[in-house]
């Protein structure tokens, strides 16, 4: 029973230590790394409803979602700021991951252009890519991977300093002749 106590205390203390660990490398650089960004969007949650019955009736109905992207410095033109590089995008029946059940993924390389004003709250963008998408099904007995290309589009609400809500609509490839297109709604970290 004591061991129970201190291994829960643990939990705890790992967990708010991670977290002031985020917030204080956010602070000592200013430019956010990859690492930091691949955590913040582990700890990101995020839910993804499909739009097309094709997909609800493999998959399921809403989803966890997640995504990850390790992009370059922002190119700013005019008012809007151009990036590019890799996204991970998935959504799956269990929040963490190499887990099983339903699910679909993409991975590839993306573009995303976006308002250069940093001081206003809300910023609408625009994301492209050439993806590797992959589905999950269960109910269809559907493992497979082909070629995705993929548009979002979507706004992101910054309400403090570490949060922001993000809010996208995704116009997907079929996989597998499974529509995957949806909504996405997600409490972004950094």
């Amino acid at each position: 029973m004591l061991n129970r106590r201190y291994a829960a205390a643990l939990k705890k203390l790992s967990l708010g230590v991670v977290i002031f660990a985020m917030i204080f490398l956010q602070d000592v650089c200013r430019a956010q790394s990859p690492a930091l960004k691949a955590i913040g969007s582990f700890l990101s949650p995020g839910a993804y409803f499909f739009s097309a019955s094709s997909a609800r009736s493999a998959l399921g109905s809403t989803k966890f979602y997640g995504e990850t992207r390790f992009y370059g410095k922002k190119a700013h033109r005019w008012n809007i700021a151009i990036s590019g590089g890799l996204e991970i995008i998935s959504a799956s029946d269990h929040y963490l991951p190499f887990t099983s059940g339903n699910d679909f993924s993409m991975v590839g390389p993306s573009f995303r252009i976006t308002t250069a004003n940093d001081k206003s709250a809300i910023h609408p963008y625009f994301t492209a890519g050439a993806f590797a998408g992959h589905i999950r099904s269960e109910a269809k007995l559907l493992d497979t991977t082909q070629f995705v290309p993929a548009a979002a589009l979507g706004v992101d609400w910054k309400f403090a300093r570490y949060f922001s809500l993000g809010a996208a609509y995704h116009l997907n490839g079929s996989i597998g002749h499974i529509d995957t297109n949806g909504f996405s709604l997600m409490l972004n970290i950094f």
